[in-house]
C-alpha cells in the first residue's frame, strides 16, 4: 500500500511538473487538420528579415489560464508565444487588467477609453497599438461578430512592422482655412487621430500657403475647411497656390480625404478642383 501510494504521488508530481513546464514553454502538438496553431515560416522569415533594433512587447490583458480557456484568445496567444520563441526581439507578457487596470493606463487613447481583458497591446519604444481580439480575425461584412477565419499572423506582422519602421509614411492635415486638426488629447478628434496613427502614419500639420508637401507624404486630409483655398496669384509668378500643390500631389497617386463642414457654405475654388478629380 505504501509503495502504491508513493508511485501515485510520483506520477501526480511528474504530471504536474510536465504540465507546468509545457505551459510555460508553450510545448504542444498541433493536431488540427489545417494547422491553426502552427506559425507559418513565411511570417517568421518576414519578421527576421525586418531591420528591427528595438524590442517589441506583446502584452495580453488577462492571465495565462483565462487566455487559454477562450478559443479566440488562445489562437492569438499561442501565435504570439510561437513568435516569441522564433524571433529574438519579440517578448510576450500578461497583465490582469481586471485586477490591476493601472498597469495599462498608459496605453489608453483617452481617459474615457477602456481596455478589455481580450485586448492585445503591441508596443515598441514610445509607439504602441491596442488591438481588439476581432482584429486578428476575418469577420463578416454584415456582422462584425461573425468570424470567418483567423488572420492573426498577417495582422500581428503588419503591426510589428508598422511600429518598428524607421521612415513611416506621412499623413498631412492642412491648416490655414478653418480646418480642424485632430489631437490625441482632444476627445472630439482623438479617434480620428489614433485611427490614422494606428494605420502606420506619422501625422503632421501643414499650411499649403507657405509650405510644400513632404515627398514621403501619401495622405492629405482637409478636415472641414470653412474658407476657400486660393487658386493662384497673377501678380506673383513665384507663388504656388494650395490648389496647385494638391493637384500635383494627386497627380503622383497621393490620397486625399475631404471632410466637409455643412455650415461652411460654398467654397468655389476647392469644390471646382475636387470636381475635376471626380470627388
Amino acid at each position: 500500500a505504501a509503495l502504491s501510494l508513493a508511485v501515485v504521488l510520483v506520477l501526480l508530481a511528474g504530471n504536474f511538473l510536465f504540465t507546468a513546464y509545457g505551459a510555460s514553454s508553450n510545448l504542444f502538438v498541433d493536431m488540427t487538420a489545417e494547422g491553426r496553431y502552427t506559425l507559418r515560416q513565411t511570417a517568421v522569415d518576414i519578421l527576421l528579415a525586418a531591420d528591427v533594433h528595438d524590442n517589441v512587447d506583446i502584452i495580453f490583458c488577462a492571465d495565462d489560464d483565462v487566455l487559454r480557456a477562450s478559443y479566440n484568445s488562445s489562437l492569438i496567444y499561442t501565435m504570439a508565444l510561437e513568435m516569441e520563441k522564433q524571433v529574438p526581439y519579440i517578448h510576450v507578457s500578461t497583465v490582469n487588467v481586471r485586477r490591476s487596470p493601472e498597469l495599462v493606463a498608459a496605453y489608453k487613447r483617452t481617459s474615457a477609453t477602456t481596455i478589455a481583458w481580450d485586448d492585445v497591446i503591441v508596443t515598441s519604444g514610445t509607439e504602441y497599438r491596442v488591438y481588439k481580439a476581432n482584429s486578428f480575425f476575418t469577420v463578416s461584412s454584415n456582422n462584425s461578430d461573425t468570424i470567418l477565419g483567423f488572420n492573426g499572423e498577417q495582422k500581428m506582422t503588419e503591426a510589428i512592422l508598422a511600429l518598428t519602421a524607421k521612415d513611416l509614411p506621412i499623413a498631412c492635415f492642412v491648416t490655414g482655412h478653418g480646418e480642424t486638426v485632430p489631437s490625441q488629447s482632444d476627445p472630439e478628434t482623438a479617434d480620428l487621430f489614433e485611427r490614422i496613427r494606428y494605420a502606420g502614419f506619422t501625422i503632421k500639420t501643414i499650411d499649403l500657403e507657405t509650405e510644400d508637401l513632404p515627398e514621403t507624404c501619401t495622405l492629405v486630409i482637409l478636415n472641414g475647411p470653412t474658407t476657400d483655398y486660393p487658386s493662384g496669384r497673377l501678380e506673383d509668378a513665384d507663388y504656388t497656390s494650395p490648389i496647385t500643390k494638391l493637384d500635383r500631389f494627386l497627380d503622383r497617386y497621393g490620397t486625399l480625404f475631404y471632410f466637409r463642414d455643412p455650415a461652411a457654405g460654398t467654397l468655389p475654388n476647392l469644390e471646382e478642383f475636387l470636381a475635376e478629380w471626380g470627388i
